[in-house]
Protein backbone atom coordinates (compact mmCIF):
# COMPACT_ATOMS: atom_id res chain seq x y z
CA UNK A 1 0.00 0.00 0.00
CA UNK A 2 1.84 3.07 -1.25
CA UNK A 3 1.56 6.38 0.55
CA UNK A 4 2.16 9.83 -0.88
CA UNK A 5 5.54 11.21 0.15
CA UNK A 6 6.02 14.91 0.69
CA UNK A 7 9.37 16.66 0.87
CA UNK A 8 9.32 20.13 2.39
CA UNK A 9 12.21 22.55 2.77
CA UNK A 10 12.63 24.49 6.04
CA UNK A 11 15.29 27.04 6.83
CA UNK A 12 17.75 26.39 9.66
CA UNK A 13 15.41 27.96 12.20
CA UNK A 14 12.58 25.60 11.18
CA UNK A 15 10.50 28.06 9.16
CA UNK A 16 8.81 26.41 6.16
CA UNK A 17 10.03 27.64 2.75
CA UNK A 18 7.91 25.44 0.52
CA UNK A 19 7.40 21.92 -0.77
CA UNK A 20 10.17 20.55 -2.98
CA UNK A 21 7.92 19.62 -5.86
CA UNK A 22 9.29 17.78 -8.89
CA UNK A 23 12.09 16.22 -6.85
CA UNK A 24 13.01 12.86 -8.37
CA UNK A 25 15.04 9.72 -7.55
CA UNK A 26 13.84 10.09 -3.97
CA UNK A 27 14.99 7.48 -1.45
CA UNK A 28 14.57 7.54 2.33
CA UNK A 29 16.39 4.96 4.44
CA UNK A 30 15.20 4.14 7.97
CA UNK A 31 17.58 1.68 9.66
CA UNK A 32 17.50 0.26 13.17
CA UNK A 33 20.14 1.83 15.44
CA UNK A 34 21.56 4.08 12.74
CA UNK A 35 20.82 7.50 11.21
CA UNK A 36 17.92 8.14 8.86
CA UNK A 37 18.98 9.51 5.47
CA UNK A 38 17.08 10.87 2.49
CA UNK A 39 18.50 11.58 -0.96
CA UNK A 40 16.88 13.21 -3.97
CA UNK A 41 17.57 15.26 -7.08
CA UNK A 42 16.20 18.56 -8.34
CA UNK A 43 16.86 20.49 -11.52
CA UNK A 44 19.16 23.52 -11.36
CA UNK A 45 16.27 25.77 -12.32
CA UNK A 46 14.15 24.57 -9.38
CA UNK A 47 12.73 27.55 -7.39
CA UNK A 48 14.44 26.29 -4.20
CA UNK A 49 17.76 25.35 -5.83
CA UNK A 50 19.70 28.32 -4.41
CA UNK A 51 18.75 27.54 -0.82
CA UNK A 52 19.38 23.83 -1.30
CA UNK A 53 22.87 24.54 -2.63
CA UNK A 54 23.58 26.82 0.33
CA UNK A 55 22.93 23.84 2.67
CA UNK A 56 21.01 26.28 4.91
CA UNK A 57 18.06 23.93 4.97
CA UNK A 58 16.23 21.18 6.84
CA UNK A 59 14.18 18.60 4.95
CA UNK A 60 10.85 17.52 6.45
CA UNK A 61 9.86 14.14 5.01
CA UNK A 62 6.38 12.66 5.41
CA UNK A 63 5.01 9.26 4.43
CA UNK A 64 1.33 10.10 4.08
CA UNK A 65 0.59 11.96 7.31
CA UNK A 66 3.42 10.23 9.23
CA UNK A 67 6.56 12.27 9.86
CA UNK A 68 9.56 10.08 9.00
CA UNK A 69 12.35 12.64 9.01
CA UNK A 70 13.33 16.16 10.04
CA UNK A 71 16.73 16.04 8.45
CA UNK A 72 19.29 18.84 8.10
CA UNK A 73 20.99 19.02 4.73
CA UNK A 74 24.31 17.18 4.66
CA UNK A 75 25.54 17.76 1.12
CA UNK A 76 24.49 19.07 -2.29
CA UNK A 77 26.40 18.48 -5.51
CA UNK A 78 25.79 20.47 -8.68
CA UNK A 79 26.08 18.28 -11.78
CA UNK A 80 25.66 18.97 -15.47
CA UNK A 81 25.77 16.95 -18.68
CA UNK A 82 24.38 17.56 -22.13
CA UNK A 83 21.91 20.41 -22.08
CA UNK A 84 20.80 20.22 -18.46
CA UNK A 85 21.96 20.26 -14.88
CA UNK A 86 20.70 19.00 -11.57
CA UNK A 87 21.57 18.89 -7.86
CA UNK A 88 22.20 15.62 -6.02
CA UNK A 89 21.07 16.18 -2.44
CA UNK A 90 21.58 14.31 0.82
CA UNK A 91 19.99 15.05 4.20
CA UNK A 92 20.56 13.09 7.41
CA UNK A 93 19.13 13.07 10.90
CA UNK A 94 20.91 14.90 13.74
CA UNK A 95 22.92 11.82 14.73
CA UNK A 96 25.11 12.68 11.72
CA UNK A 97 24.50 16.37 11.17
CA UNK A 98 24.63 17.53 14.80
CA UNK A 99 25.76 14.90 17.34
CA UNK A 100 28.68 13.64 15.25
CA UNK A 101 30.30 17.06 15.58
CA UNK A 102 29.71 17.61 19.30
CA UNK A 103 32.23 16.34 21.85
CA UNK A 104 32.01 15.14 25.44
CA UNK A 105 34.89 15.15 27.92
CA UNK A 106 36.37 18.59 27.30
CA UNK A 107 36.78 19.57 30.94
CA UNK A 108 39.97 20.78 32.60
CA UNK A 109 41.14 20.48 36.20
CA UNK A 110 39.81 23.32 38.35
CA UNK A 111 42.67 25.61 39.35
CA UNK A 112 45.06 24.41 36.66
CA UNK A 113 47.29 27.39 35.73
CA UNK A 114 46.83 26.57 32.06
CA UNK A 115 43.04 26.60 32.24
CA UNK A 116 42.76 30.11 30.80
CA UNK A 117 44.64 28.91 27.73
CA UNK A 118 42.28 25.98 27.31
CA UNK A 119 45.13 23.47 27.43
CA UNK A 120 45.02 22.41 31.06
CA UNK A 121 45.02 18.77 32.14
CA UNK A 122 41.93 17.04 30.75
CA UNK A 123 39.06 15.77 32.85
CA UNK A 124 37.35 12.94 31.00
CA UNK A 125 33.63 12.21 31.12
CA UNK A 126 32.96 9.22 33.37
CA UNK A 127 29.80 7.41 34.35
CA UNK A 128 29.59 4.64 36.93
CA UNK A 129 32.27 2.68 38.76
CA UNK A 130 33.16 -1.03 38.82
CA UNK A 131 31.18 -1.37 42.05
CA UNK A 132 28.32 0.87 40.97
CA UNK A 133 27.73 0.52 37.20
CA UNK A 134 25.12 2.68 35.49
CA UNK A 135 22.35 1.84 33.02
CA UNK A 136 23.77 2.28 29.51
CA UNK A 137 20.65 4.09 28.35
CA UNK A 138 21.03 6.65 31.11
CA UNK A 139 24.66 7.13 30.06
CA UNK A 140 23.58 8.03 26.51
CA UNK A 141 20.83 10.25 27.88
CA UNK A 142 23.24 11.97 30.24
CA UNK A 143 25.74 12.75 27.49
CA UNK A 144 23.07 14.52 25.41
CA UNK A 145 21.55 16.32 28.41
CA UNK A 146 24.93 17.56 29.67
CA UNK A 147 25.89 18.92 26.27
CA UNK A 148 22.54 20.65 25.76
CA UNK A 149 22.76 22.29 29.18
CA UNK A 150 26.38 23.35 29.16
CA UNK A 151 27.50 23.83 25.59
CA UNK A 152 24.64 24.94 23.36
CA UNK A 153 21.56 23.07 22.13
CA UNK A 154 22.21 20.18 19.73
CA UNK A 155 18.73 20.10 18.21
CA UNK A 156 18.13 16.76 19.98
CA UNK A 157 16.40 16.27 23.31
CA UNK A 158 16.06 13.03 25.22
CA UNK A 159 12.73 11.30 25.57
CA UNK A 160 11.17 12.61 28.80
CA UNK A 161 9.32 9.32 29.36
CA UNK A 162 12.61 7.57 30.01
CA UNK A 163 12.87 3.78 29.79
CA UNK A 164 16.01 2.06 31.10
CA UNK A 165 18.01 -0.16 28.78
CA UNK A 166 18.44 -2.79 31.56
CA UNK A 167 22.21 -3.25 31.06
CA UNK A 168 24.62 -1.58 33.50
CA UNK A 169 28.22 -0.57 32.78
CA UNK A 170 30.98 1.74 33.93
CA UNK A 171 32.49 3.84 31.15
CA UNK A 172 35.18 6.41 30.67
CA UNK A 173 37.04 8.50 31.12
CA UNK A 174 36.18 9.78 27.65
CA UNK A 175 38.20 12.65 26.23
CA UNK A 176 36.87 14.75 23.34
CA UNK A 177 34.64 11.91 22.20
CA UNK A 178 31.86 12.53 19.62
CA UNK A 179 28.38 12.12 21.12
CA UNK A 180 27.20 10.06 18.15
CA UNK A 181 30.07 7.65 18.81
CA UNK A 182 28.91 7.23 22.42
CA UNK A 183 25.33 6.46 21.36
CA UNK A 184 26.41 3.97 18.67
CA UNK A 185 29.02 2.21 20.82
CA UNK A 186 26.66 1.65 23.73
CA UNK A 187 24.04 0.16 21.39
CA UNK A 188 26.47 -2.13 19.56
CA UNK A 189 26.96 -5.10 21.95
CA UNK A 190 24.31 -7.80 22.16
CA UNK A 191 23.38 -6.52 25.60
CA UNK A 192 23.23 -2.95 24.33
CA UNK A 193 20.05 -1.01 23.69
CA UNK A 194 18.05 -0.20 20.57
CA UNK A 195 17.56 3.47 19.79
CA UNK A 196 16.12 5.94 17.34
CA UNK A 197 16.21 9.66 16.86
CA UNK A 198 12.47 10.06 16.56
CA UNK A 199 11.76 13.08 14.33
CA UNK A 200 9.50 15.88 15.52
CA UNK A 201 8.13 18.93 13.81
CA UNK A 202 10.57 21.71 14.74
CA UNK A 203 9.99 23.10 18.22
CA UNK A 204 10.95 26.72 19.05
CA UNK A 205 10.71 27.67 15.39
CA UNK A 206 12.72 30.80 14.71
CA UNK A 207 15.63 29.91 16.99
CA UNK A 208 19.03 29.11 15.51
CA UNK A 209 18.80 25.46 16.52
CA UNK A 210 15.18 24.32 16.92
CA UNK A 211 14.39 20.89 18.34
CA UNK A 212 14.34 18.38 15.48
CA UNK A 213 14.34 14.98 17.18
CA UNK A 214 14.11 13.08 20.45
CA UNK A 215 16.54 10.36 21.45
CA UNK A 216 14.52 7.28 22.39
CA UNK A 217 16.21 4.30 24.04
CA UNK A 218 14.62 0.84 24.10
CA UNK A 219 15.69 -2.34 25.83
CA UNK A 220 14.31 -3.89 22.61
CA UNK A 221 12.54 -1.99 19.84
CA UNK A 222 9.69 -3.63 18.04
CA UNK A 223 7.31 -6.52 18.63
CA UNK A 224 6.46 -9.85 17.02
CA UNK A 225 3.80 -9.34 14.34
CA UNK A 226 2.27 -12.79 13.61
CA UNK A 227 -0.22 -11.32 11.13
CA UNK A 228 2.42 -9.58 9.01
CA UNK A 229 3.63 -12.13 6.46
CA UNK A 230 5.93 -11.51 3.49
CA UNK A 231 5.98 -14.25 0.86
CA UNK A 232 7.76 -14.79 -2.44
CA UNK A 233 6.42 -17.38 -4.90
CA UNK A 234 3.74 -18.62 -2.54
CA UNK A 235 0.79 -17.56 -0.39
CA UNK A 236 0.33 -13.79 -0.46
CA UNK A 237 3.02 -13.38 -3.16
CA UNK A 238 3.59 -9.83 -1.90
CA UNK A 239 7.37 -9.88 -2.50
CA UNK A 240 8.44 -8.95 -6.04
CA UNK A 241 12.08 -10.07 -5.63
CA UNK A 242 14.62 -10.90 -3.00
CA UNK A 243 18.33 -11.35 -2.43
CA UNK A 244 19.93 -13.46 0.27
CA UNK A 245 23.67 -12.82 0.72
CA UNK A 246 25.70 -14.96 3.11
CA UNK A 247 29.29 -14.02 3.92
CA UNK A 248 32.25 -15.14 5.99
CA UNK A 249 33.53 -11.57 6.14
CA UNK A 250 33.79 -10.58 9.79
CA UNK A 251 33.70 -14.17 11.05
CA UNK A 252 35.14 -14.36 14.58
CA UNK A 253 35.34 -17.37 16.88
CA UNK A 254 38.06 -16.05 19.18
CA UNK A 255 38.02 -12.45 20.39
CA UNK A 256 40.38 -10.35 22.49
CA UNK A 257 40.08 -7.03 24.31
CA UNK A 258 43.19 -4.99 25.03
CA UNK A 259 43.48 -2.61 27.98
CA UNK A 260 43.75 1.08 27.30
CA UNK A 261 47.34 2.00 26.53
CA UNK A 262 48.42 -1.57 25.78
CA UNK A 263 51.16 -2.83 25.97
CA UNK A 264 52.53 -0.27 28.47
CA UNK A 265 49.48 -0.60 30.70
CA UNK A 266 49.39 -4.41 30.81
CA UNK A 267 51.15 -6.76 33.19
CA UNK A 268 51.04 -10.47 33.85
CA UNK A 269 52.05 -10.52 37.51
CA UNK A 270 52.02 -7.88 40.20
CA UNK A 271 53.21 -7.57 43.75
CA UNK A 272 53.07 -4.49 45.94
CA UNK A 273 50.90 -1.45 46.19
CA UNK A 274 50.08 0.35 42.95
CA UNK A 275 50.97 4.02 42.76
CA UNK A 276 51.43 6.75 40.22
CA UNK A 277 54.95 5.56 39.39
CA UNK A 278 53.91 2.05 38.35
CA UNK A 279 51.33 3.41 35.89
CA UNK A 280 49.22 0.27 36.32
CA UNK A 281 45.72 0.48 34.87
CA UNK A 282 43.22 -1.32 37.09
CA UNK A 283 40.06 -3.17 36.15
CA UNK A 284 38.85 -5.60 38.81
CA UNK A 285 42.42 -6.03 40.05
CA UNK A 286 44.68 -5.17 37.13
CA UNK A 287 44.09 -5.12 33.40
CA UNK A 288 45.69 -7.30 30.82
CA UNK A 289 44.63 -8.91 27.55
CA UNK A 290 41.34 -10.77 27.93
CA UNK A 291 40.30 -13.57 25.56
CA UNK A 292 36.77 -14.81 24.98
CA UNK A 293 35.85 -18.09 26.67
CA UNK A 294 32.51 -18.74 24.97
CA UNK A 295 32.38 -22.19 23.37
CA UNK A 296 33.01 -21.75 19.63
CA UNK A 297 34.45 -25.21 19.00
CA UNK A 298 31.90 -26.05 16.29
CA UNK A 299 32.79 -22.91 14.38
CA UNK A 300 36.53 -23.53 14.74
CA UNK A 301 36.14 -27.14 13.56
CA UNK A 302 34.25 -26.06 10.47
CA UNK A 303 35.96 -22.79 9.54
CA UNK A 304 39.26 -22.80 11.41
CA UNK A 305 40.36 -20.14 13.87
CA UNK A 306 39.20 -16.59 13.10
CA UNK A 307 40.49 -14.00 15.57
CA UNK A 308 39.67 -10.36 16.15
CA UNK A 309 40.45 -7.57 18.58
CA UNK A 310 37.30 -5.81 19.77
CA UNK A 311 37.29 -2.35 21.24
CA UNK A 312 35.15 -0.63 23.83
CA UNK A 313 35.61 1.97 26.53
CA UNK A 314 35.27 -0.51 29.37
CA UNK A 315 37.47 -0.45 32.46
CA UNK A 316 36.11 -3.54 34.22
CA UNK A 317 37.50 -6.96 33.31
CA UNK A 318 34.12 -8.64 33.73
CA UNK A 319 32.55 -6.26 31.21
CA UNK A 320 35.48 -6.68 28.82
CA UNK A 321 35.06 -10.46 28.90
CA UNK A 322 31.33 -10.10 28.29
CA UNK A 323 32.05 -7.87 25.27
CA UNK A 324 34.50 -10.40 23.80
CA UNK A 325 32.00 -13.23 24.30
CA UNK A 326 29.20 -11.23 22.70
CA UNK A 327 31.27 -10.72 19.57
CA UNK A 328 31.97 -14.44 19.33
CA UNK A 329 28.33 -15.33 19.94
CA UNK A 330 27.09 -13.18 17.06
CA UNK A 331 30.06 -13.61 14.68
CA UNK A 332 30.98 -17.31 14.99
CA UNK A 333 28.72 -18.28 12.07
CA UNK A 334 28.44 -16.81 8.57
CA UNK A 335 26.43 -13.61 8.47
CA UNK A 336 23.14 -13.76 6.60
CA UNK A 337 20.54 -11.21 5.70
CA UNK A 338 17.64 -10.98 3.28
CA UNK A 339 16.49 -8.02 1.22
CA UNK A 340 12.83 -8.11 0.18
CA UNK A 341 11.50 -5.75 -2.48
CA UNK A 342 7.77 -5.63 -1.92
CA UNK A 343 5.05 -5.53 -4.58
CA UNK A 344 3.40 -2.18 -5.24
CA UNK A 345 -0.07 -3.39 -4.20
CA UNK A 346 0.98 -4.84 -0.84
CA UNK A 347 -1.59 -4.58 1.95
CA UNK A 348 0.92 -3.51 4.62
CA UNK A 349 2.14 0.05 5.16
CA UNK A 350 5.32 1.13 6.92
CA UNK A 351 4.62 2.95 10.16
CA UNK A 352 1.13 1.44 10.36
CA UNK A 353 1.53 -2.33 10.12
CA UNK A 354 5.27 -2.67 10.79
CA UNK A 355 8.35 -0.66 11.76
CA UNK A 356 12.06 -1.33 12.02
CA UNK A 357 12.72 -3.76 14.89
CA UNK A 358 9.55 -5.80 14.38
CA UNK A 359 9.70 -9.57 13.91
CA UNK A 360 7.71 -10.84 10.93
CA UNK A 361 7.20 -14.10 9.03
CA UNK A 362 9.11 -14.50 5.75
CA UNK A 363 8.72 -17.31 3.23
CA UNK A 364 10.09 -18.05 -0.22
CA UNK A 365 9.38 -20.89 -2.65
CA UNK A 366 11.08 -21.35 -6.03
CA UNK A 367 10.15 -24.16 -8.43
CA UNK A 368 8.29 -25.90 -5.65
CA UNK A 369 11.30 -25.80 -3.32
CA UNK A 370 10.94 -23.95 -0.02
CA UNK A 371 14.01 -21.72 0.31
CA UNK A 372 13.16 -20.47 3.80
CA UNK A 373 10.17 -20.19 6.13
CA UNK A 374 11.06 -18.49 9.39
CA UNK A 375 10.80 -15.42 11.59
CA UNK A 376 13.02 -12.47 10.65
CA UNK A 377 13.65 -9.13 12.31
CA UNK A 378 13.36 -5.94 10.25
CA UNK A 379 16.68 -4.09 10.44
CA UNK A 380 15.99 -1.48 7.84
CA UNK A 381 13.32 0.01 5.60
CA UNK A 382 14.02 1.83 2.32
CA UNK A 383 11.26 3.88 0.72
CA UNK A 384 11.83 4.78 -2.93
CA UNK A 385 9.63 6.94 -5.16
CA UNK A 386 10.27 6.71 -8.89
CA UNK A 387 9.80 9.59 -11.30
CA UNK A 388 6.16 8.60 -11.91
CA UNK A 389 5.36 8.73 -8.20
CA UNK A 390 5.25 4.97 -7.68
CA UNK A 391 6.56 3.67 -4.36
CA UNK A 392 8.96 0.77 -3.90
CA UNK A 393 9.65 -0.60 -0.42
CA UNK A 394 12.72 -2.68 0.36
CA UNK A 395 13.19 -4.43 3.70
CA UNK A 396 16.48 -5.58 5.18
CA UNK A 397 15.90 -8.57 7.47
CA UNK A 398 18.03 -10.88 9.60
CA UNK A 399 17.09 -14.24 11.14
CA UNK A 400 15.39 -13.75 14.48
Amino acid sequence: MGMKKTLELLDLSGVAQGEVINAYDRVTTIPLNAPRVTRYRVRLDHPLATQILSLEAIMRVKNGTTLIGTLPMLSAEELASGDGGFIQCYAADPLVTRLQDRLIGKGVVSGDPLITQGIGKGVGYTQGTPLAPVDVGSIAKGVVDVTNAADGFTGVQTNPAWVTATTNKAVGPWYYKPISEVILELSAPLDGYDFELKPVNPVDVGLTYPKLAELWIYAYKGTTKPDVIFEYGTGKANVASYSRPRTLAGLCNRAYTLPDGYPDSAMQTFAGTPNATTKIVYGDTYQTVIASNLDASASITKWGVHEAVVSGDLGVDLFRLALANEHVRIRRNPREQIMFTLTSNIEYAYGVDYVEGDIVTCRAKIDGSVRFDALFRIYGVELTDDNEGNERVTLTLVPS
